[in-house]
């Protein structure tokens, strides 16, 4: 009787179960109505979307660990931006006018095969009274650079920012691969370095759009005094402009506009503002600190070790080893993206500039008639040179500004979050087999009762089986005895 008992429970704990829970399907096992054949598809039918739904997790939960982001763009207006910094290379390195042969050859030596910190003079073949003379005992790149390089109020013959006057607004930058360049509108790069400021508002702002409101310049290449060293040489005339953010690098190399002389050239703006997600596993950016500059980037990053490896190789700088750095391929692939830049995408237009019409009005302004006075004087210019001849071999002008004020926010955000994980698995549930939360409190209580009666019925079942044990086995001693017994009487007789 109590194992019917038990059974009889056990079958009234499925029957509960089934009858107050919203797992669909599964109550249709014990209604009273239902066949056999009716309970078999029902079953069947909960096991296939059973399986459907978990596989359909499993999905879900695996692309979550996939880790996938997504882009999302944004355009945002303002009545003014930033003006970004302009770098300003001249195509050659040194100006050979302030140099004479001797000078010349050792400059050659120098920028070939420059040691980062300092050159020993003496061992290149100069005399000491030269040495004492022209540059002290020692020398560096950035000193021949600055000494030899062209000057700013050679080459920048007019600039102009919103109308007013910005020659002041310029910085010495020396870059490795470009000898001394000049920076408009220059940021504080280098930690302990100096700049025209830190923050946003030290900055030139652009308050409309066009040219007008931008940077407009009139340069002169002065190709002329190009120097005709194989190191220095270039094959064009004109000047490298780079345009990036204040805290970056200007990166020359990469993000160089070769401007020709002759030319009127457009630099169109429009600025982006990449932010990257910085979570692990999600994002693959960096903004570690770095030894040497102040904010990261990858070109800075590269840089920088770039430097330390071949100050360990060599403790030097020469041109061929920091050629064989930037060809290494752990360096190159060892600095991730910044999780946070300004890009400034540009539209470029050129075209020659009017020298008939123009070259009087330009030679007006600009008193150009002396300056080749001047250079025929020297002998740097043939006397048959006239102005006109002088814009289209030197004059550059260069206009570069916002087309509009607005900017593009580009971000990169995770894909799939856990929240949108939850949810598409809730959603798998309740479309396969109708279970929420509430349904999962209703299995985990079911098995527990399950867990529960268990032990119950194992006790049960140990304490019934062992008298019965017991009897059978006392019965089966008494009939093998009398079985005995009979068979002896049996043999007496």
């Amino acid at each position: 009787m109590e194992t019917a008992n038990n059974d009889i429970q056990s079958t009234n704990l499925e029957k509960d179960f089934a009858n107050a829970t919203s797992y669909h399907g599964f109550g249709q096992f014990y209604k009273p109505q239902t066949t056999h054949y009716r309970r078999y598809f029902w079953m069947l039918l909960t096991v296939v979307a059973t399986s459907a739904c978990i596989l359909q997790s499993s999905r879900i939960v695996i692309a979550a660990f996939q880790y996938p982001t997504k882009i999302t763009s944004k355009v945002r207006y303002s009545n003014s931006s930033v003006f970004p910094a302009v770098t300003i290379c001249n195509s050659n390195y040194l100006d050979k006018t302030k140099m004479d042969p001797d000078i010349l050859a050792v400059v050659n030596s120098v920028f070939s095969n420059y040691n980062r910190s300092a050159l020993d003079l003496v061992n290149l073949g100069l005399t000491p009274e030269i040495i004492a003379a022209r540059f002290g005992q020692h020398a560096d790149y950035g000193f021949f650079a600055r000494a030899f390089g062209f000057k700013l109020k050679d080459i920048i013959l007019e600039c102009t920012y919103h109308n007013f006057n910005c020659l002041n607004s310029f910085t010495e930058v020396v870059e490795p691969n470009f000898g001394l360049c000049y920076q408009f509108n220059a940021g504080i790069l280098q930690r302990g370095g100096n700049g025209n400021g830190g923050n946003n508002s030290s900055f030139h702002r652009q308050v409309g759009r066009g040219p007008s409101f931008g940077l407009q310049l009139v340069l002169d290449a002065e190709q002329y005094k190009y120097s005709t060293l194989d190191f220095f040489y270039r094959y064009q005339a004109g000047f490298i402009i780079a345009i990036h953010d204040q805290f970056e690098t200007s990166s020359m190399t990469i993000n160089e506009i070769s401007v020709g002389v002759g030319r009127y050239t457009s630099i169109s703006l429009h600025q982006t503002l990449i932010e990257k997600y910085l979570k692990p596993r999600w994002g693959e950016c960096d903004d570690q600190e770095l030894a040497f500059y102040r904010k990261y980037t990858r070109e800075a990053c590269k840089q920088e070790k770039e430097s330390l490896y071949v100050m360990n190789l060599c403790k030097c700088r020469f041109k061929e080893v920091s050629d064989l750095a930037s060809r290494n391929y752990r360096i190159s692939n060892s600095c991730k993206i910044a999780c946070a830049r300004k890009l400034f995408p540009k539209t470029i237009s050129s075209s020659s500039i009017g020298t008939l019409a123009y070259g009087n009005i330009l030679n007006k302004r600009l008193d150009l008639s002396t300056k080749l006075a001047y250079m025929q004087g020297l002998g740097l210019l043939p006397s048959s040179y006239t102005v006109q001849d002088y814009i289209r071999d030197n004059i550059v002008q260069l206009d570069v500004f916002f087309s509009d004020l607005a900017h593009t926010t580009v971000q990169q955000e995770q894909d799939i979050t856990p929240e949108e994980v939850l949810s598409n698995i809730g959603g798998q549930l309740g479309l396969f087999i109708g279970v929420s939360m509430l349904t999962v409190c209703e299995i985990v209580f079911y098995i527990f009762d399950k867990m529960q009666y268990w032990p119950q019925r194992r006790n049960r079942d140990n304490r019934q089986t062992t008298p019965v044990d017991f009897e059978m086995k006392k019965s089966k001693v008494n009939n093998n005895a009398n079985t005995i017994g009979v068979m002896g009487y049996g043999a007496e007789t």
